[in-house]
């Protein structure tokens, strides 16, 4: 049963984590490895420039040097030149000390196995996104890589365009950027043995995003990021306290600290008249 995330009925944040922000330059992707390119003709798009990609055939990182940190597989959508706002997540990525690649869709099953082994050899913690046809094949992947038992920390797609139902048993945390009202985005499903956190943004009240813009938000981008940092923070220890001596007097309980929600998406915007952001 779905979810709403709003708190009171009615009750929408204007400083909602999806809302406008003010325009950002966009800053240069950096160049990768060139990767012929797979055509499907799923979806109708304008043409832009082409640019590389990373290669499916990655050499994984020493355990030694990797163990433990997240890689990001990034997926670009229909002819691999349109979804270039994934290069510049990347590259924002890539100045964070995140491992990230960008790949061209058709690659997933290859990059299935290429996170199989990083997560053998070093319990890489593995992160797969994608935008249009990119955000369709990061549910394959998600469900593919469920039935090799291999674990996903975040998978985030960005306006799939013909979703399948999300089955792998081994995703923690699924979060569905789209727009229902452009045309091409829509809701991905939970399937039957999904068993994490799936979240489904429709992001129709913003008018300044489309399809074949989504990809480049400054906004989103930044959310995504910050889910990616914020994977495998190191537990706070708990503080040591000495055993009562003879006369201490008796020291008051501890207040309890409240727990952070599991989730931290909220409302997207006042203007909807019904929820848009719901976690299933």
């Amino acid at each position: 049963m779905a979810t709403t995330i709003a708190g009171a009925a009615g009750a929408w944040s204007q400083t909602s984590e999806f809302a406008p922000q003010p325009a950002v330059r966009p800053a240069a992707a950096q160049p990768v490895a060139t990767q012929p390119t797979t055509v499907q003709p799923a979806s109708k798009q304008p043409a832009v420039h082409s640019a590389p990609v990373q290669s499916a055939a990655v050499t994984t990182a020493s355990p030694t040097a990797d163990t433990g940190r997240p890689y990001v597989y990034i997926l670009r959508g229909l002819l691999n030149v349109f979804s270039l706002g994934m290069d510049d997540l990347a590259a924002k990525l890539q100045r964070r000390g995140i491992a990230a690649n960008v790949y061209e869709y058709g690659q997933w099953e290859s990059l299935c196995q290429d996170a199989a082994a990083r997560w053998r050899s070093s319990r890489t913690q593995i992160v797969v996104v994608g935008h249009s046809l990119g955000g369709d094949a990061v549910i394959y992947m998600a469900n593919r890589l469920g039935q090799m038992g291999i674990p996903v920390a975040l998978v985030v797609a960005f306006d799939p365009v013909h979703p399948v139902p999300l089955t792998g048993g081994t995703t923690a945390r699924f979060v569905n950027l789209y727009q229902s009202n452009n045309g091409w985005g829509a809701a991905v499903p939970r399937g039957a043995g999904f068993h994490g956190e799936l979240s489904n943004v429709d992001l129709r009240a913003r008018s300044d995003i489309s399809h074949t813009s989504i990809d480049k938000s400054a906004r989103l981008h930044e959310i995504v990021i910050g889910r990616v940092l914020g994977l495998g923070r190191p537990a706070v220890p708990k503080p040591v306290v000495a055993a009562p001596k003879p006369g201490d007097a008796a020291l008051p309980a501890a207040a309890p600290v409240p727990r952070p929600s599991s989730d931290t998406l909220r409302p997207v915007l006042a203007a909807p008249p019904h929820p848009t952001s719901q976690t299933q």
